[in-house]
């Protein structure tokens, strides 16, 4: 977000526009902030919290 600060602004401008400046967003707000739903997305897509390569495939808990 430091980067791209015009990214940033729209967002907070699409928060302020739809939730205002009285509360926080919740998960209920989540299909009225598409712009906010795509930035985190690719935020996502560009760092995930979780490496693709640790996730397992298969229950390995059954392995002695």
């Amino acid at each position: 977000m430091v980067k791209y600060q015009n990214v940033q602004l729209r967002a907070q401008k699409e928060i302020d526009d739809v939730i205002g400046t009285e509360r926080l967003p919740n998960i209920s707000d989540r299909t009225k902030l598409p712009y906010l739903n795509a930035v985190i997305k690719e935020t996502m897509r560009w760092n995930p919290v979780l490496p693709l390569s640790t996730i397992a495939t298969k229950d390995i808990s059954a392995i002695p």
